[in-house]
């Protein structure tokens, strides 16, 4: 909820603290490229609206509302990350019959939005990209099922300093899921995503954009239907858009977006 009501969406709002880790900004300087190198061109407007290109890929279609906070990490019974409520909530969307590709490790991969907060912090290069390699995933969700284990300083655990760094450093990088909420997103295989928490509230469409000029795609509300004028709700990782792959236009082909 923005305080000063006036500010367009696309403009920060600095009058609000809000406990949370963007999926990209300067100081998290991560190897996300969604918008496939495409600058943002300005294009002249009027000071209220800003003009960029872009594409809608993806609509919110469903979310799953479980709240996270900091403090549940050393609280077992708060259901710290919720993987396997995500899981399930996420496998009971699917309409039966339908073929699905969701796994234990595809949900902790998106609600860690792929290792967008970094842990720890590093130079990210081409050779060193700041993604979470399948195994990586496996390991870090072998430290979550361990847990209770590792709380315990059951040292009977094989490799117990290993897999209680991993939990350490899962523990980190799930910062981004603050006011953030898992979701299930249109497109091929049904993608998963992690979208501003505010998206639950939304009684309008919410639909996610690759915008030229951004590194990770944007949730976008139209602001009354058929006004092609849009609100922009927040950043948001979206599976298999993070590095150009839902990109398959040319630069000049991105439609003109009107943000308000």
């Amino acid at each position: 909820m923005r305080i000063q009501e006036h500010i367009p969406s696309w403009v920060p709002d600095w009058g609000i603290s809000t406990p949370t880790v963007m999926a990209f900004h300067n100081s998290n300087n991560n190897s996300f490229n969604a918008c496939n190198g495409y600058p943002y061109v300005p294009i002249p407007s009027s000071p209220e609206v800003l003009l960029v290109q872009g594409k809608i890929v993806s609509i919110v279609e469903t979310w799953i509302n479980h709240p996270f906070e900091k403090h549940y990490f050393m609280n077992p019974d708060r259901g710290w990350l919720a993987v396997d409520f995500h899981y399930e909530k996420m496998i009971s969307a699917v309409a039966p019959g339908t073929k699905h590709s969701v796994t234990r490790e595809k949900v902790l991969k998106a609600l860690l939005a792929d290792g967008a907060h970094l842990w720890p912090q590093k130079t990210v290069t081409p050779e060193k990209p700041s993604s979470l390699s399948d195994e990586r995933v496996k390991e870090l969700l072998h430290a979550y099922d361990m847990w209770t284990r590792i709380v315990a300083n059951d040292t009977t655990l094989p490799d117990f300093q290993k897999v209680k760094g991993d939990l350490t450093e899962l523990q980190q990088r799930s910062l981004i899921v603050q006011q953030k909420r898992l979701a299930g997103c249109s497109g091929d295989g049904g993608p998963l995503g992690l979208v501003p928490r505010i998206c639950i509230q939304k009684d309008d469409r919410c639909e996610i954009a690759i915008l030229h000029g951004s590194k990770v795609p944007v949730v976008i509300e139209e602001v009354g239907e058929g006004t092609d004028r849009w609100k922009v709700i927040g950043q948001c990782y979206l599976e298999g858009a993070m590095y150009g792959e839902l990109v398959d236009w040319a630069e000049e082909e991105g439609d003109i977006f009107t943000i308000v």
